[in-house]
């Protein structure tokens, strides 16, 4: 019975991992795979526009 408890959990684990894996190899974001919002990506165009708009101000 503890076998297959064990068993259990590990086989959700690695299905856990091949998850986050697959997410993140298919994704066509340019952040990560998690979707917490932490993982920002800087837009060069869009930071060079706004310096430049705070410029002419």
């Amino acid at each position: 019975m503890q076998e297959i408890l064990i068993l259990l959990i590990f086989l959700a684990a690695v299905a856990y991992l091949v998850r986050m894996f697959w997410q993140q190899a298919t994704s066509n974001e340019k952040s990560c795979a998690k979707g917490c919002g932490g993982c920002s990506t800087i837009n060069p165009d869009l930071l060079e526009k706004q310096i430049k708009a705070a410029q002419r101000k």
